[in-house]
């Protein structure tokens, strides 16, 4: 009777195992939604995911959907190094549709490549469970942090302890404007919490935006208060008091590019989080873009206009306006607190990105944004090095 209890307990099991496996795999859901399902922590959820591995119960397959692992051009990014004075410049070879974004939404394909050589990098670079990481939004990052999970499932380090921030919230909007939830913005609270997924960090060491997802409550003004109440670490120029032991520097910050145009930037898609409420964006579409659809760049919300922006004076005003107004509204650590962290990495590439990565390169310092390091395709490398 006790072995057939012990029969029973071993199949429910494997069948916890093989459902944990398949919304994991097939649906994409992380351990922690999972566990929700099956009233159970993460880490039992990863336990469960591992034993359908080693037993068998699951087969896992790779397939490069985007193509092999893509070469690192040594040569380009030597000399982007040298011209940009970077740290490191990491130049991944892809083909001419990924490099121009055509036929492959957006960009998706390009930025999963580049994501696969920035976590190799990331990886070697976050090292300690006394490290800190603050990390930002968009494909490149996301693709990075995804990059990064199939890396520590090879090697299985433990870095229980590293310090994790979300680098960003949203734009500061009162909205009830959403029609549905959106499968392609991957915000920075996402991939802060994938992050400590990957590397079993606890709650108490991972530091989320939160604000806002969907809807506002609260008016402009009350902005600075709330985020005191939420977000903290947001606030302020320094780590210091979010993180005593390693002050007054983060190890990392991780962060994307922006180019607000109709192509690329969630901000100007219906389905974003911050769009039909915000008067501005419908400013941009009319007056600003169809002049210059790259005028308006940003990194982790925070926007500038371009200096070398194609615009008419009284234009250029206008634009400038909307950039302080959305400054205004945004959620996002400072450009100083960025700039804290020993090694600030780009992950950006593409043709709609190279006037807003020149723009970093050529005038970083009057923006107030200093990456040294930057993970960019070939074809955009060397059309930067034309404008260097």
């Amino acid at each position: 009777m006790a072995e057939d209890v012990g029969d029973r307990g071993d199949l429910q099991k494997d069948q916890l195992a093989r459902e944990a496996a398949r919304l994991h795999y097939e649906q994409g859901l992380e351990t922690a939604a999972i566990g929700e399902r099956f009233g159970c922590s993460a880490r039992r959820v990863r336990d469960l995911i591992r034993y359908a591995r080693e037993e068998g119960l699951v087969s896992i397959e790779v397939s490069d959907l985007f193509g092999p692992v893509p070469e690192v051009n040594r040569g380009l990014g030597a000399e982007l190094e040298r011209r940009a004075r970077l740290s490191r410049a990491l130049v991944v070879e892809v083909d001419d549709a990924a490099s121009s974004g055509v036929g492959d939404d957006d960009g998706d394909q390009l930025h999963y490549q580049l994501g696969r050589v920035a976590a190799d990098y990331v990886y070697d670079l976050v090292d300690s469970a006394e490290d800190s990481v603050a990390i930002g939004a968009g494909r490149g990052v996301h693709f990075t942090v995804r990059a990064l999970r199939n890396l520590v499932e090879q090697r299985k380090p433990v870095l229980g302890q590293l310090e994790i921030f979300s680098m960003v919230g949203a734009m500061w909007v009162r909205t009830h404007s959403l029609r549905q939830p959106s499968h392609e913005f991957v915000d920075a609270d996402q991939n802060a919490l994938e992050l400590a997924d990957i590397f079993s960090v606890p709650w108490p060491k991972v530091h989320l935006v939160w604000l806002p997802r969907l809807y506002m409550l609260g008016d402009e003004d009350q902005k600075e208060e709330v985020i005191a109440r939420v977000a903290p670490h947001v606030l302020g120029e320094d780590w210091q008091a979010e993180t005593p032991k390693d002050a007054p520097r983060l190890s990392l910050s991780l962060f994307g590019l922006g180019v607000v145009n109709d192509g690329g930037h969630f901000m100007m898609r219906h389905w974003g989080p911050q769009t039909a409420a915000v008067a501005e964006i419908e400013a941009l579409r009319e007056t600003v873009l169809p002049l210059d659809p790259t005028a308006i760049v940003d990194v982790c919300d925070r926007f500038w206009l371009r200096r070398g922006a194609d615009l008419p004076a009284d234009v250029r005003a206008e634009a400038q306006r909307i950039v302080d107004s959305l400054n205004g509204r945004s959620v996002a650590v400072s450009f100083v607190k960025m700039n804290a962290a020993r090694r600030r990495c780009l992950v950006a590439g593409g043709a709609h990105k190279l006037e807003g990565l020149a723009e970093v390169l050529l005038h970083g310092e009057e923006i107030g944004i200093r990456p040294n390091v930057l993970v960019t395709d070939d074809r955009t490398a060397t059309a930067l090095l034309d404008r260097l």
